[in-house]
């Protein structure tokens, strides 16, 4: 399911509220992510945080990664990074699902260099290709 479609899925229903993995306990991922799955919860919502576009540092693609590794919910990958157009193609890779990020941390026109469209997981590359 591409970053679209899976929009589309978690919306049929109206709003729908995502947990952040920001404070959740790194040292058993699996048993976090299982626990917020049988809550009910249909996707996650991870806060990328590069310390410079936002003062706060959290994770980066390893932790992505690692999470994909031990879930099949959806990722809600929320770059909030310098310049996310340049690693956008990299987290969708480790894992993203969806993509978001606030226009403002472009330098320049990224998008003109970096596509940042939706990602299809089918294909491997995006729809604008």
């Amino acid at each position: 399911m591409n970053g679209r479609e899976c929009l589309k899925a978690l919306a049929v229903d109206g709003p729908v509220v995502l947990p952040s993995l920001l404070l959740c306990d790194f040292t058993n991922l699996r048993d976090e992510c299982q626990r917020l799955k049988d809550a009910g919860f249909r996707a996650l919502h991870l806060d990328v945080m590069d310390g410079v576009f936002v003062p706060n540092l959290s994770y980066g693609l390893t932790i992505v990664e690692a999470i994909r590794k031990v879930t099949d919910l959806p990722l809600d990958v929320h770059l909030m990074i310098a310049d996310p157009g340049k690693y956008a193609k990299q987290f969708r890779e480790a894992g993203a699902d969806v993509i978001t990020f606030a226009a403002s941390g472009c330098y320049g026109w990224c998008f003109c260099s970096q596509p940042v469209v939706w990602f299809d997981n089918r294909r491997g590359h995006s729809q604008g290709d």
